[in-house]
């Protein structure tokens, strides 16, 4: 597995047989990217020729959207609809944010062409599509100098012939542009956020397909004859030329990758319930696995801009080792993040020029990362210009002693990845004490215990290969196949039959998409969910169907309304099953799960565990201790460590924290449970 985060490829390289795994990375460039993926590649030990799979999840589309530096894009819509992207919601984002002022569309007014033509809300044609105006329209977009076109039409969700039409009568004309359907991408309606998940998708898919093929072609070239596959943003994949035509697909194909290696991880380990965090350079993901179950959404914004495709249910805030901590202009207190020193400079103890504190600096100075054996030696951290940087930026500026500046930062940190947290859980009605922690990332077994502590949660979960924990995750990802239709129905008896056919249509077509891949579609796995809501509700829940509710039309009902009313009420505080409801959407998935070994570390067992060292360390409440320091490698499954003390990883390091005891699970995984009552 490959995961592409913008600055490295992170590599999990998984012998099947075995379940061994060895780890690497690599640094990219955005000109050089293929070149950088095969030299990662390369470095691996073992034949390409004894590659069985390639499973690529990246940040490329991702990163083109966020930094808009994708294909000039046009856009052609039905007649009296060209406003639709810059009238948006018309409502502010945050309504207490007087100055909020809403993304510029990645199309301007000028680049978008309306057309005669027009489906009414049933499906039924009102205006019939005038290819003499998509012409027109094409033409003079192409005079604009566009290199990709998206297709949005009224209603294209219920009947997307117009759409299909009209992108076959451009690309006779213009076979070398790029064009998107919005209703190959979603059949949901909601016409701003469908036409902006469609220009999206065509702002980006140029590049995308661009290095799709590129990469391809270098593999074959080397003797890979497989095709590869990309990880989605639901945590499933999907071959490398769907991915290439529909990269919208992809934009959290990352994280989903953790959140993928989290559910295997809780499955085996017998958790219902938990948050994985993945805690990196520059931001800090949540997810939940409720239930047994990672949480999805069906739409995600990303950089302001609405994107309708099903997606891991992730939480992202600009807290990571890169984050700078400095003292707020305005208020005078100290902030942390979002602000990122990034891969360049870095932080000021990489020696790259940095002069601003980070997060890790503050680690430096607090004796959390040791600079002489960070990553295993392999990179020298500079202790005096962390405390520099801390000391100028903070200490000489708030009147804090360096110690007590850096240990400051560091709880910012904290109360900022616990309020991410309580985001995804307090705030839709569950109680974090209930859940296990999972985490990984480089930094994540630095804040794992005490972000746990400062919520409640008295287990924690540490994976193996936690910093390339979500490279391996993505192994755990099978091909996945989503669809949705809208249907506007009450939920009464008349209307169940009505609803069973429509699932049992987006199944089948799912499963011929699934067969297309080379897949038994009679071996996949089926989830149905209906988008509820109360009668006269502008916002729905998503619901998952038992297949018992199925047998007949009275389980069907009651079902529904149960699960409905419970959801509704965990989440507001209040549910009835009595009062009438809505259908507002059918979805299914269908996908083929892997069962793959668990990632294994190598651990050597040299009688009675003993440290490797002893430093001193800076501990909230006791000060400066000397500190045993332990290494994962020579962990038993007997082995018991007690707080305050610290485990080193190959990549990471990890922090037990006084009243906090870690033990080696049998699945290599390390469990730090609290042991008293905070």
């Amino acid at each position: 597995a490959v995961g592409f985060c913008g600055t490295f490829f992170d590599f999990a390289l998984l012998n099947i047989a075995t379940g061994g795994v060895h780890i690497g990375n690599q640094p990219s460039g955005p000109a050089t990217l293929v070149d950088e993926f095969l030299v990662g590649l390369g470095r691996l030990p073992v034949e390409l020729d004894d590659i069985d799979l390639i499973v690529h999840g990246t940040t490329h589309g991702l990163n083109a959207l966020v930094q808009e530096t994708g294909a000039v894009t046009g856009l052609i819509t039905t007649r009296g609809f060209r406003d639709v992207l810059q009238i948006g919601r018309a409502a502010r984002v945050d309504m207490y944010d007087p100055h909020f002022s809403p993304k510029e569309p990645l199309v301007p007014r000028s680049r978008i062409e309306e057309v005669s033509e027009r489906f009414d809300a049933a499906g039924q044609v009102v205006v019939p599509l005038s290819l003499e105006d998509v012409d027109a329209a094409a033409d003079s977009l192409v005079q604009k100098g566009v290199q990709a076109i998206a297709i949005s039409f009224l209603h294209s969700y219920r009947s997307p012939e117009h759409e299909q039409a009209a992108a076959k009568q451009i690309l006779e004309r213009y076979p070398d542009l790029t064009v998107t359907c919005s209703s190959d991408l979603t059949r949901e309606w909601r016409e701003f956020e469908r036409t902006s998940t469609a220009v999206s998708n065509a702002f980006i898919q140029t590049g995308f397909a661009s290095y799709t093929e590129a990469l391809q072609q270098r593999l074959r070239e080397a003797g890979f004859l497989r095709d590869i596959v990309f990880v989605q943003s639901n945590g499933g994949t999907l071959p490398a030329s769907t991915a290439a035509a529909q990269p919208v697909r992809t934009l959290n194909s990352g994280p989903a990758g953790g959140i993928m290696g989290a559910s295997d991880i809780a499955r085996r380990l017998e958790l219902a319930n938990v948050v994985a965090t993945d805690v990196g350079g520059t931001t800090y993901d949540v997810g939940l696995i409720l239930n047994g179950q990672a949480q999805e959404r069906s739409i995600t914004t990303i950089n302001g801009r609405p994107i309708l495709a099903p997606s891991t249910d992730i939480i992202s805030i600009g807290a990571g080792g890169g984050s700078i901590a400095q003292i707020d202009e305005l208020t005078g207190g100290l902030r942390v993040g979002p602000e990122s020193a990034g891969a360049t400079p870095g932080p000021a103890s990489f020696g790259k020029g940095g002069k601003l504190p980070t997060v890790t600096d503050c680690q430096v100075q607090l004796g959390h990362l040791d600079p002489e054996h960070f990553l295993e030696s392999r990179m020298q951290l500079d202790l005096d210009a962390a405390a520099e940087a801390i000391r100028t930026s903070i200490a000489d500026r708030s009147g804090i002693e360096l110690d007590g500046a850096a240990d400051g930062a560091l709880e910012v940190a904290e109360a900022n990845m616990a309020n991410a947290i309580r985001r995804i859980t307090t705030e839709r009605g569950l109680d974090p004490i209930e859940f296990t922690m999972i985490s990984y990332g480089g930094g994540g077994g630095l804040f794992a215990a005490a972000v746990s502590e400062n919520l409640g949660i008295r287990r924690v979960v540490v994976p193996p290969h936690p910093a390339a924990f979500s490279a391996w995750g993505m192994l755990s990802s099978g091909y996945r196949e989503d669809r949705t239709a809208t249907l506007l129905r009450s939920l009464t008896e008349p209307s169940v039959p009505a609803i069973l056919d429509d699932l049992s249509a987006l199944v089948e077509d799912a499963k011929t998409q699934l067969g297309r891949y080379g897949l038994d579609p009679a071996s996949a796995l089926i989830v149905r969910t209906l988008d509820v809501r109360y009668t006269g509700q502008s916002h729905s829940i998503e619901i998952t169907l038992e297949d018992e509710w199925l047998e007949s039309s009275g389980q069907f009902l009651a079902g529904v309304a149960a699960g409905f009313a419970a959801a509704h009420l965990q989440r507001y505080g209040h549910g009835d099953a009595n009062v009438g409801l809505e259908i507002v959407a059918t979805r299914v998935r269908v996908n083929f799960a892997h069962d793959i070994p668990h990632p294994r570390q190598q651990v050597t067992e040299n009688g009675p565990l003993q440290p490797i060292r002893n430093r001193r360390i800076y501990f909230r409440g006791l000060g400066w201790v000397d500190t045993p320091i332990f290494s994962r490698g020579s962990l038993s499954n007997d082995s018991a460590v007690v707080g305050p003390a610290i485990v080193d990883d190959t990549s990471s390091t990890i922090i037990v924290p006084q009243g906090w005891t870690l033990r080696r699970h049998e699945t290599d995984a390390l469990v730090i449970e609290c042991e008293e009552t905070k």
